[in-house]
């Protein structure tokens, strides 16, 4: 016995996975600087009421690294707090 499934598509509109920089409540900037190719990582909530320090990373791998896991830390937090 076949069974089909008439009408559903199996295309997606958008097919980029979601990140840690797609938290609407948390800005993250990333950036490189002057002095020996550091890379700066500065996370805050957008309400204000949570800010880390900025951080600083010899190449951009380890300061992404560091905002995934912080962002991911945060949002529990975050999420704890509205329950």
């Amino acid at each position: 016995m076949i069974r089909e499934e008439i009408g559903r598509s199996f295309k997606t509109i958008n097919n980029d996975p979601f990140s840690y920089e797609n938290y609407e409540e948390l800005n993250i900037e990333i950036y490189p600087t002057n002095l020996g190719g550091a890379y700066h990582v500065k996370i805050e909530t957008v309400d204000g009421t949570i800010s880390l320090p900025t951080r600083s990373f010899t190449t951009e791998h380890e300061a992404k690294h560091y905002a995934r896991n912080k962002a991911d830390e945060l949002r529990r937090i975050l999420g704890a707090r509205q329950r």
